[in-house]
């Protein structure tokens, strides 16, 4: 069982693990597909917020836009 539980959890390198909890959140949201708008409602913050979450995580991350940020997130899952 733990074996199970610790192969979902990100590796200690992981771009995950340089996130704050919203950030995380906001990131999770983009891969889905949700625009700036459309992850600010959901998680009930302003869409300005966002764009500041979404920026810090681009910096952490090592991306330069929003694809790049989708495709390192991707990545870093497998």
């Amino acid at each position: 069982v733990f074996a199970a539980v610790q192969s979902t959890l990100p590796s200690p390198d992981s771009p995950w693990n340089k996130l704050t909890p919203r950030e995380a959140d906001s990131l999770r949201l983009l891969i889905d597909g949700k625009t700036n708008k459309e992850i600010a409602r959901e998680l009930g913050l302003n869409e300005i917020t966002i764009k500041g979450h979404l920026r810090n995580t681009y910096k952490k991350i090592g991306a330069g836009n929003r694809a790049d940020a989708v495709r390192i997130a991707l990545q870093s899952r497998t």
